[in-house]
């Protein structure tokens, strides 16, 4: 398996896996550079994620999976995608979901549940977080990936 950032190369196929799962790919246009690909030996995409940055801060959106992807590659995945976020300076990532599996998966990863109220201004400015916020029983969750080091 391989992860990778998009390409604008991969923008048909990253559409095409999230209609498929019936995911909106309202937004996705402006957002295509901002995906990470888990591709197969042959190089299938089995998973695609993406995510809105403003400044130090993420929105995850698009989760889709394979059927035949295992948990454990999930986990890599997953944490492969924060560790790259981490890499690009991200301080707080947010994510909007309203699935047990997915919400237990994150869970594990080391978010937290968060109160809306708590959400950073600059995300819930967000398309996505608007749309989606706006449906029933949907959980908030957040992860501090680095705290900046005091000098004292």
């Amino acid at each position: 398996m391989k992860i990778r950032s998009s390409l604008p190369s991969d923008f048909e196929t990253i559409f095409s896996f999230l209609g498929q799962a019936g995911l909106s790919t309202n937004g996705l246009q402006e957002q295509q550079e901002s995906f990470f690909i888990l591709e197969d030996e042959v190089g299938t995409a089995q998973a695609v994620i993406g995510y809105e940055q403003y400044k130090n801060e993420a929105l995850l959106r698009s989760l889709v999976v394979a059927p035949t992807i295992y948990s454990q590659h999930m986990v890599v995945f997953l944490q492969s995608v924060l560790d790259k976020l981490k890499e690009e300076m991200i301080s707080h990532v947010y994510l909007l979901t309203k699935q047990n599996v997915v919400q237990d998966l994150f869970l594990l990863l080391g978010f937290q549940p968060t109160e809306e109220e708590d959400v950073s201004l600059h995300i819930k400015e967000m398309e996505h977080y608007q749309n989606t916020i706006k449906n029933e029983n949907v959980l908030v969750y957040q992860k501090e990936l680095y705290t900046k080091l005091s000098t004292n």
